[in-house]
């Protein structure tokens, strides 16, 4: 009988400890659709978010199939950080499926200006800015009392931006010829960030393949102008870039759009420091 008692009363003190015990503080759950988005949330968040990224690694956010574990991961969040402006059409999916969810939506790329409703933004580190304070202020609306913390963490985050934003500007400052041509319309937004002057493309939409009489025009010009860079996106390669090169002997310069750990980018300014390195490398 007294081993019954005993027991009784353990339980009833473990209730009560708990009862009186402050709850461990709830980590913000946040899925982002994009790996760079995963990284700036963890800079502003720290150890107060719990983040995934819905794309990995190279999935092209274009053509990505939405997945039921998405579905699943997105059930449990409290926020979902997307760009917009179409570039992610897997998102409308996810969402419609994800219903009796008190969620918080945050769509990046509304109050940015748009250059040709482009949708690369944070290829501008202008815009990564923005993106971070609007990462900021989505996260303090669902925990007001860290506020503070958020605030301190983003105007570090913001410190390291401007560092690599001036480190690129001298880079892309000492290069005697800025003009380039484009396989891709990728990096419109870092072009004019860093004044780099763009004189043709090869594609102006993605899986639309150039006819033969653009590409002929394109070798033709760029001889008649010496342009000597052509810009490629080794995520998305376009194959009449080598035939470009082969007869007009351009530079080729790889810049990335996404994080990419073969090319040692494994964090949104890890990308923005390689893609201004990759023009001194051909000099």
């Amino acid at each position: 009988m007294k081993k019954v008692y005993s027991v009784i009363l353990t339980v009833i003190l473990l209730l009560f400890f708990v009862n009186i015990s402050p709850a461990f503080p709830k980590s913000i759950r946040v899925v982002t659709t994009l790996r760079f988005l995963k990284d700036i949330t963890k800079e502003i968040g720290k150890d107060k978010v719990d983040v995934i990224s819905i794309l990995k690694g190279t999935e092209n956010p274009h053509t990505y199939e939405a997945k039921p574990k998405d579905i699943v991961a997105l059930s449990s969040a409290d926020l979902f950080i997307e760009v917009g402006g179409g570039l992610e059409g897997f998102v409308d999916k996810i969402l419609k499926n994800v219903r009796g969810k008190k969620l918080r939506v945050i769509v990046l790329i509304s109050g940015i200006e748009l250059i040709d409703k482009n949708p690369h933004i944070w290829l501008d580190p202008e815009n990564g800015k923005i993106i971070a304070k609007k990462i900021k202020d989505a996260l303090t609306l669902i925990s007001l009392s860290n506020n503070e913390y958020f605030k301190e963490n983003l105007d570090a985050y913001i410190e390291k931006i401007d560092k690599v934003e001036k480190i690129v500007e001298k880079e892309i400052s000492s290069l005697p010829d800025k003009r380039v041509i484009s396989s891709l319309p990728s990096f419109v937004y870092f072009y004019k960030r860093f004044g780099i002057e763009e004189m043709g493309r090869v594609v102006e939409l993605p899986g639309h393949e150039p006819s033969l009489k653009k590409i002929r025009d394109l070798i033709v010009f760029i001889k008649k102008h010496k342009i000597p860079y052509i810009i490629t996106n080794p995520l998305v390669p376009v194959k009449p870039v080598n035939i470009i090169k082969e007869e007009t002997g351009i530079k080729e310069i790889k810049l990335l759009p996404l994080l990419y750990r073969p090319f040692g980018v494994n964090t949104y300014l890890d990308m923005i420091k390689y893609n201004g390195d990759a023009f001194l490398k051909n000099e």
